[in-house]
């Protein structure tokens, strides 16, 4: 597994692969299956919107996963200068790439990522 810096052209493969792994755990698909679609808008469209976010608010802290050229998983992270503090909204893999050790190395990355920021 290669991990490298993302690209916007990444934005809908993370997008895709998110809305996959969340599917029956996402916090926005039980509201749905509460309430309904909510807006207009369902439980992916809004997951995926969350991805979206994470690449405007700070592209250079999501860090993608690839196997063989192919985008295999990504973490995005942001931090909080003031606070000192970093934070982890969404980590995804493919099916195929679940149960391997690439979350946790991914993971490994994200906080050696917060240890070059000096966050504590």
């Amino acid at each position: 597994m290669k991990i490298r810096p993302y690209q916007p052209q990444d934005l809908n493969s993370l997008k895709e692969i998110t809305v996959e792994a969340f599917q029956g755990v996402s916090i926005d698909e039980g509201i749905e299956r509460e309430f309904g679609i909510i807006n207009g808008h369902d439980w992916k469209w809004r997951k995926a919107g969350h991805v979206e976010a994470d690449a405007k608010r700070e592209p250079e802290g999501i860090f993608i996963a690839e196997v063989a050229g192919k985008i295999v998983g990504y973490i995005s992270t942001w931090h909080d200068p003031e606070a000192g503090i970093g934070y982890i909204p969404n980590m995804a893999f493919v099916p195929e790439c679940r149960g391997q050790g690439m979350g946790r190395k991914l993971l490994e990355y994200a906080l050696n990522h917060f240890r070059q920021l000096n966050l504590s």
